[in-house]
């Protein structure tokens, strides 16, 4: 068998497991705030002056929407990892709570 022939432990680096699928609605929510991030980011342009440059209240108002988007983030986050918490200190066992308030 040769080095090339044996299957590494993930430990050291080698083999590489799937991404877990999200298993709660707070995980699914933080994901798609940052899909929503993804595709402002992708999709953002700004306006143009005369006489070369951008506008500057158009860069702001890019630099607030950009803003308002990762303050939702934050807050899917915060949920996310308070239902995390939850989960560990309850033995693993809990439930999804209805609402999770950061």
């Amino acid at each position: 068998m040769g080095k090339y022939d044996r299957k590494s432990s993930p430990s050291r680096g080698g083999a590489r497991t799937a991404p877990r699928e999200p298993q709660s609605r707070a995980e699914l929510q933080a994901n798609s705030e940052y899909e929503k991030i993804a595709a402002y980011l992708s999709g953002v342009r700004f306006r143009k002056k005369a006489f070369g440059g951008v506008d500057p209240a158009d860069v702001w108002k890019k630099i607030e929407e950009l803003n308002a988007l990762y303050e939702n983030a934050l807050v899917a986050e915060r949920a996310r990892c308070n239902l995390l918490i939850r989960q560990v200190r309850l033995g693993g066992g809990a439930r999804e709570p209805e609402d999770t308030d950061a």
